[in-house]
């Protein structure tokens, strides 16, 4: 027969059976922080993790220095690979955004080639890579 069952659910229990990022969906917010263009792909000892990039990929920011710039936010894909960087005078606030503990990440919205002999005969270098950076809010 139909009968109605009561079970009482704790959040312990429901972050076990559903995991954490579930049970706090309906509390995250991805904010838009703004769009810009990968720098520093021409001057990457190796080439492989930009050519391996697509649209749509989620890149993570880490700060590090680099460049004589104690605020160089490099951009790693999912094999924590660099694939970049963000320019000097980008970086600054996203920098601020990080040591603060916010979870800022980016999304490839277009990736062009440009073929040239100028750096590495024979190479595809990374002409643009155009992307959107989020921030994480919970």
């Amino acid at each position: 027969m139909n009968e109605l069952t009561v079970v009482q659910q704790n959040l312990i229990s429901k972050i076990n059976k559903d995991g954490v990022a579930d049970v706090l969906k309906p509390f995250v917010k991805d904010v838009i922080i703004y769009k810009t263009f990968v720098s520093d792909v021409m001057f990457l000892e190796d080439p492989i993790p930009v050519e391996n990039v697509k649209i749509g990929d989620k890149l993570g920011l880490k700060i590090g220095a680099r460049f004589g710039n104690e605020n160089y936010i490099g951009l790693y894909d999912s094999s924590d690979e660099l694939v970049g960087g963000i320019a000097e005078y980008e970086s600054e606030i996203l920098a601020n955004l990080l040591r603060a503990g916010k979870e800022l990440y980016a999304i490839v919205d277009d990736k062009r080639f440009e073929y040239t002999k100028m750096l590495r005969p024979k190479s595809k270098i990374m002409h643009k890579l155009a992307i959107t950076i989020y921030m994480r809010e919970i």
